[in-house]
């Protein structure tokens, strides 16, 4: 089929040369007699530049024709070479855009199968979470501390199981591991729950009036009230300290939650580090940082050093 179209091509354009030499060639022998009529016959009144556009417009086409009858086979040549140039690179184009789209779609394909698989681990590990605190886990925050820096600002889940706490990081698919056994020390503080804004009282002359301003202040209240939970758990185990900010519980929810671990401390008479005023000093130590880290405020701070030391 190609070699049909070759060599049909080279007679269609010396048929197209002939078509432009035969119509520049009438155009010409059309403006002789319209310049020789302009001059000589006055009565024709035929103006020169109909003549001169006549011959231009025979040149135009006459010349072009001319040089594609000379040279039809050289033309249809080059035609032929540049449609399989054009062809070539289409058609590389074409795979190339091919290629493309089949890395497109296997990098689709993995990142949807590497997302199953992630989420089926996730749920893996949801599940053994849920199977060994019996749905008593716990979203923490973690506030960093020693030896724990890679982990600050991370939300973990934290668990429970017979002798050991997981801290589960679902995004990561990792957990942490820290037995009952290697802490020394455990403890809760932070301002636990709090509520703030509202106080809008209502008002009014009447019943009526007074009925009116106290829905009013009820809708504000409402719109305005916040309570947020902040209590702080430090971990101190085998040289190294991790503080977690807990959302959900306050301090004495949060002492009965981990009492299991409470109960494996080792006696209070074994860790004179923490007892007196030494222990006093190193929660106002802890307490400044997480002032100073924005998890408790000015007002915050204030009322638990109170506590401290009274």
């Amino acid at each position: 089929m190609d070699s049909y179209f070759k060599k049909m091509l080279k007679p269609a354009v010396w048929l197209l040369g002939s078509f432009f030499l035969w119509l520049g060639g009438l155009l010409l022998v059309i403006s002789f007699p319209l310049a020789i009529a302009s001059f000589f016959v006055a009565d024709l009144s035929l103006p020169l530049w109909e003549s001169i556009l006549s011959g231009a417009l025979g040149l135009a086409f006459a010349l072009p024709g001319w040089w594609l009858v000379k040279n039809s086979t050289a033309v249809s040549e080059k035609l032929w070479n540049s449609a399989e140039r054009q062809q070539t690179a289409g058609f590389r184009r074409l795979m190339k855009l091919e290629e493309s789209t089949k890395i497109g779609m296997k990098k689709a394909l993995n990142a949807h199968s590497n997302m199953k698989s992630k989420a089926a681990k996730q749920q893996l590990l949801l599940e053994d979470i849920a199977a060994r605190s019996s749905g008593r886990d716990l979203k923490v925050v973690v506030q960093g501390g020693s030896g724990w820096e890679q982990l600050s600002g991370k939300s973990l889940v934290l668990s429970l199981a017979t002798d050991i706490l997981y801290l589960t990081d679902l995004d990561e698919l990792q957990e942490y591991l820290i037995p009952y056994d290697s802490i020394t020390d455990l403890g809760i503080s932070g301002p636990g729950t709090l509520t703030k804004g509202g106080g809008a009282m209502g008002g009014g002359f009447g019943v009526e009036g007074f009925l009116a301003g106290a829905a009013a202040a009820t809708i504000i209240n409402m719109l305005t009230t916040h309570t947020t939970t902040k209590t702080i758990v430090r971990i101190s185990s085998n040289r190294q300290e991790l503080f977690l900010l807990s959302s959900t519980k306050d301090p004495e929810e949060m002492r009965q939650y981990l009492s299991p671990i409470y109960t494996r401390l080792p006696p209070a008479d074994s860790r004179p580090y923490l007892t007196g005023k030494s222990n006093v000093v190193q929660e106002l130590i802890n307490l400044n940082e997480l002032r100073q880290s924005g998890v408790i405020n000015e007002d915050e701070f204030a009322a638990l050093k109170g506590r401290l030391l009274q």
